[in-house]
């Protein structure tokens, strides 16, 4: 990752778990998106009083309204998805996707912030990372380094392939620097503009 940043923008938060890095590396701006009502309580306690800090309860994409979302919580609500799981479903038996859930869904671009405090996007939202990319090109211009969850494989159904994910970006004047494959079939990818 180049040297230090501004902000980051992170699309599947979770609880924030990248939060303590981005700091290290000089960040003082953090949007976190996190659509899942549970997860989302939970960042909420995290985060609380740290500055520099702003929460939304929203799945971005490149559509409007409300969406469903299949929620699972044996892997504490990591493997939420808009996509139905798939592949998931044998590589990972022990998690269950046994309850859905209704959530609001934007594009990135729709949101108001200051887009000169944000460099970096980290987008981990389980397959449906192109989606979320298509909803953010305009917001692109501002961001220098992208870090995203990538596949080789259809862990969920009509996840984001790698291939997928690289063109778009490369399109947007971004290079793949790397993927870490984390399992079978998926892994993270860092990209840089050129």
């Amino acid at each position: 990752m180049k040297g230090l940043m501004k902000g980051s923008i992170s699309i599947g938060a979770h609880y924030g778990e990248e939060y303590e890095e981005w700091l290290s590396l000089g960040a003082k701006n953090f949007i976190f998106f996190e659509p899942v009502k549970a997860n989302f309580i939970k960042l909420e306690r995290i985060m609380k009083g740290k500055p520099g800090v702003t929460l939304f309860n929203k799945a971005l994409g490149n559509k409007v309204g409300k969406i469903r979302m299949f929620t699972e919580t044996e892997h504490q609500g990591k493997s939420c998805s808009i996509l139905e799981p798939k592949i998931h479903l044998t590589q990972y038996p022990d998690i269950e996707f046994n309850t859905t859930e209704i959530v609001s869904i934007n594009k990135l671009d729709n949101i108001a912030y200051n887009r000169e405090l944000y460099d970096h996007l980290h987008i981990d939202t389980q397959g449906y990372e192109l989606e979320v990319l298509k909803g953010a090109l305009q917001s692109l211009d501002y961001i220098t380094t992208i870090t995203c969850e990538v596949y080789k494989e259809e862990l969920y159904a009509g996840c984001s392939m790698l291939h997928e994910v690289q063109d778009l970006l490369y399109e947007n004047l971004f290079d793949l620097i790397g993927v870490a494959w984390c399992g079978l079939t998926w892994g993270n990818a860092k990209f840089e503009k050129r």
